[in-house]
């Protein structure tokens, strides 16, 4: 699964994950831990943009890649 920010049909913005288990409140990176069969966990992706982004009315968006489907959800 991959997924971008991207700002003005220009600017793009990788995010990074973070899971924890279920009922825990423990973060630790996906890379490092295996996710067994049968276990849920709660999967966050992250990711920093400049501070304007937020006041101005350009378009936003997160492009979601995942089992080689694509999927746009437009955040404005």
């Amino acid at each position: 699964m991959n997924i971008e920010i991207i700002y003005d049909e220009r600017e793009k913005f990788n995010l990074f994950s973070r899971f924890e288990q279920v009922g825990e409140n423990q973060f630790t990176t996906i890379s490092n831990s295996i996710i067994e069969q049968l276990q849920t966990r709660v999967v966050h992706f992250l990711t920093s943009v400049p501070a304007g982004i937020e006041k101005d009315d350009k378009s936003l968006k997160a492009v979601i890649t995942a089992n080689g489907e694509i999927y746009e959800y437009v955040i404005r």
